[in-house]
């Protein structure tokens, strides 16, 4: 995969654009909502009060105004696996995204919906990696996942406080 162009090719509109959308469309705020399948004030709201929509609600709002060849919306699984192709650092993206550094990954790889900030401000990080940054932040993470396997193999169990199996069982 091209990962430039398909970096290039993810988009993620903003409410305003959608409203504009909508607008040339001549479809109502309550008709949009209620085609996303939402509560017919929901797009109303999260235009009027300025909120930050779920990431699954905004593209419901984006399959209804804009043809679907037009979209190519990015995932947090489809960043992820850009990240693993491009070798960077899931934990740095996390923190350049402003993010706690496990959000990211949790997001990739477990079923949560985060807001669309979320994902705008990953795949920012994404566009923006310095791959040297990258390959320097994981070169220290695995140094130090492998001093840890290392010290966790020759030390013994009694001396990290674990007690062996057999023993838990006998006593």
């Amino acid at each position: 995969m091209d990962t430039d162009r398909h970096l290039d090719e993810l988009w993620i509109p903003t409410i305003q654009q959608i409203d504009e959308q909508r607008e040339k469309q001549s479809i109502s705020m309550e008709e949009l909502s209620s085609r996303a399948g939402l509560d017919s004030d929901r797009f109303e709201t999260i235009l009027t009060k300025g909120s930050d929509p779920l990431y699954s609600t905004l593209r419901s709002f984006c399959y209804v105004v804009y043809d679907e060849s037009d979209l190519y919306f990015p995932t947090m699984e489809i960043l992820h696996e850009v990240c693993k192709e491009e070798s960077l650092c899931i934990r740095k993206i996390s923190v350049d995204a402003g993010l706690h550094k496990k959000t990211f990954y949790r997001c990739a790889t477990e079923d949560i919906n985060p807001h669309t900030s979320t994902v705008r401000s990953v795949l920012q990080a994404i566009r923006g990696a310095d791959p040297e940054e990258h390959e320097e932040a994981l070169e220290k993470r695995n140094s130090s996942v492998s001093t840890l396997y290392t010290d966790l193999a020759d030390s013994n169990p009694e001396d990290l406080g674990l007690t062996p199996i057999g023993e838990r069982y006998n006593a």
